[in-house]
This record gives C-alpha cells, sequence and structure tokens, in this order.
C-alpha cells in the first residue's frame, strides 16, 4: 500500500493536477511512511531515564536549524543546515542520556520501526484495499471542455507496473453530460406541467 500511495502521489496526481479545467485533486486511502518509536519500559526503569528525556533527545537530534543569511550585493540568501534524519537506522544513534561517563543510545531503550501512519480512512473497490482520487473541477471552466474525458485519458496513458490496474470506481458523469440530462429532465416537467394544467382546465369546465 505504501508503494501504491507513492505510485499516485508521484505519477498519476501529477499527470493530473496540470490538466486544464482541473482544479484540485483528493486522494483518499493513502498510506503514508511513518517512523515508530516503541519505548522499551524497563530498560528505561533500568538505567534511570524518563520518557520525556527519550522524546526531548529526538525532538532535538531530528530538526532543520537555520543558521543565518548570506548576502552578496543586493541578494539575501537564507540558510538552514538539515538535521531531519532520512535514514530509519540512524535514530537508534540518538544519544538520549549520559550514564557512568558513557552515551545511551535510543536503540538501548526503545525499538525503531520504518512503519506506517495509523490508517485511519480505507477505500477498496471489489475487496482489495486501494488509493482513491477525485477530481474537482475548476470553476468557471466551460462544461464543453470535457475535463473528465481529459482525465480519464491522462490517467491511461501515466506509466506504472503492470500489476497496478487503474479503474475507475464510480461511474460519475462529467458535466456535460449532467448539464445535458439536466436540461431534457426540465423540458420534460415543464411538458407534463403544461399537460396537467391543460387538464384540470377542461375538467373544471366540464
Amino acid at each position: 500500500m505504501r508503494e501504491l500511495t507513492s505510485l499516485t502521489d508521484q505519477t498519476i496526481v501529477k499527470a493530473l493536477e496540470n490538466l486544464p479545467g482541473v482544479a484540485r485533486i483528493d486522494v483518499n486511502g493513502r498510506v503514508t511512511r511513518q517512523i515508530l518509536i516503541q519505548i522499551k519500559p524497563h530498560a528505561l526503569t533500568a538505567l534511570g531515564i524518563g520518557v520525556d528525556q527519550v522524546v526531548s533527545a529526538i525532538r532535538d537530534a531530528n530538526q532543520d536549524v537555520p543558521a543565518g543569511r548570506i548576502t552578496r550585493g543586493q541578494s539575501d540568501s537564507v540558510v538552514r543546515v538539515e538535521g531531519k534524519i532520512k535514514d530509519p537506522e540512524q535514530f537508534g544513534r540518538i544519544i538520549v542520556a549520559q550514564q557512568g561517563g558513557g552515551p545511551v543510545y535510543l536503540s538501548q531503550v526503545a525499538d525503531v520501526i520504518d512503519g506506517e501512519k495509523e490508517i485511519d480512512e480505507l477505500r477498496a473497490h471489489q475487496r482489495p484495499p486501494g488509493d482513491h482520487d477525485r477530481r474537482r473541477r475548476r470553476r468557471r471552466t466551460p462544461t464543453s471542455s470535457r475535463p473528465a474525458a481529459t482525465c480519464r485519458q491522462a490517467v491511461a496513458d501515466a506509466q506504472g507496473p503492470a500489476a497496478v490496474r487503474r479503474r475507475g470506481a464510480h461511474r460519475q458523469l462529467d458535466g456535460r453530460t449532467r448539464s445535458r440530462r439536466a436540461s431534457t429532465a426540465s423540458s420534460q416537467t415543464i411538458v407534463e406541467g403544461a399537460l396537467l394544467t391543460v387538464l384540470i382546465v377542461f375538467l373544471f369546465l366540464h
């Protein structure tokens, strides 16, 4: 699911977001990568370390630090030192405390897991879970531009693994089809109303 989410964000969304008539793309059911730190309570107790120390050590070690600015003539550049940890294994080498003249590493008091963020929304189509994206038409875009058909073609042309199947989960109508059907329904309502009015008048006048 994490790879499917990456495919959706990097391939499908990028193929759709710049199409004419597309205002926003909502992606649901995604699985987001998250580094999980599972504390070992017995290890903390044995070393006399509090959870707040562990949290503070992780926060201090995993952040970008501003380092001032560089001025060259009329140009100013803000400098930041990248401190965010990119490799999950590096979390285990964070020093959380000093004990007996030596450092205590995070790997000694916690398990570092390269996992996923807790899922709070799940979309499934014909049983297997998957990503679901919904396109919104840009306001004031003429329905004759057929953004729905353009989106379907863009999704079909997007490159991806052969094992990944892309299909429309909901057979929603595009704007022009909806407008045509609404116009047809309105015309039918007007004709039915006129016929009923004539019938009622004839009945009233015998």
